[in-house]
């Protein structure tokens, strides 16, 4: 839902620009009258899945997601603006079935690559595979549970004066619910979809928002979220090859009980929040 151009309901005009393909280079330009024009900028990137290989990436083949990704990072500091942030929305490690490091490993890439290279602010969501390693998958995983990409997210997002650690750590209670204010605009962070555990926390953040001030939400998964994501409707209630649930979400999947239905009750509860939230310009 990020176009080419918006006009935020503000008393200044911004301006949003989507440059290139994979990688979102986004410019809030914000003017007054009586001040000199400030531009905020900004990168969107995701699903940097360290631990598998693309299959071609400029002109060779099998190639790793570390020689990728640091393409990309040296791609982001060739920006000629003045560079304020990253977001990467998710899926910096990948799934860890057959053959694919584990997590830890590859948040280790991602801090190398990303957070000691880029010389400012990154901010991170987690996706639907950190959420799984963290919470265990319906098909073999080794480990079969590997909380390490998670952890690190959260210790990074929501900056806890004690940092986690997989053991300290609870999937159901730790959650990468956060926001940052920059120049006039206010960004918001939710771990994979924005579920009504999320969209409760954002209704309380957003009551201390003046409803002038644009909102940009950074999430992982798409509006129409896949069914599989949410909690399972069958009892048990578990993660099972049977299901095939992955149990991401705060919510149990409403509209039906297998991973092909439809999620129109879950759409629409986004879409109402949406509503009563309208200085939210950008998902």
């Amino acid at each position: 839902m990020l176009g080419t151009s918006h006009n935020f309901p503000m008393t200044t005009l911004k301006t949003v620009r989507h440059i290139a393909s994979a990688t979102a280079v986004v410019v809030l330009l914000a003017t007054g009258a009586a001040q000199q024009p400030q531009t905020l900028t900004f990168v969107v990137t995701s699903d940097a899945h360290y631990g598998i290989a693309r299959a071609a990436f400029r002109g060779a083949t099998n190639v790793g997601a570390h020689v990728v990704n640091r393409a990309l990072v040296e791609q982001i500091g060739r920006i000629p603006d003045p560079l304020d942030f990253v977001v990467e929305t998710g899926d910096v490690a990948n799934r860890e079935e057959a053959g694919i490091p584990p997590a830890a490993q590859s948040w280790k890439l991602f801090e190398t690559d990303y957070l000691q290279t880029l010389h400012v602010p990154v901010f991170v969501v987690p996706g639907n595979h950190e959420a799984s390693n963290a919470v265990g998958f319906h098909q073999p995983m080794t480990p079969k549970i590997d909380a390490s990409a998670m952890v690190g997210i959260y210790n990074l997002m929501m900056r806890p004066a004690t940092p986690l650690t997989t053991t300290t750590y609870d999937y159901a209670r730790d959650k990468v619910l956060s926001s940052r204010d920059i120049d006039g605009v206010h960004f918001v962070f939710v771990q994979v979809w924005p579920d009504s555990v999320a969209r409760a926390w954002l209704d309380k953040d957003l009551a201390r928002v003046s409803a002038t001030t644009p909102v940009i939400l950074f999430t992982h998964d798409q509006p129409d979220v896949e069914a599989k994501h949410f909690r399972n409707p069958n009892p048990p209630h578990d993660v099972n090859p049977r299901d095939r649930f992955e149990n991401l979400l705060a919510d149990t999947l409403e509209d039906g009980r297998t991973i092909d239905t439809p999620t129109v009750s879950a759409q629409r509860a986004l879409a109402s929040f949406v509503r009563r939230h309208p200085n939210i310009v950008a998902y």
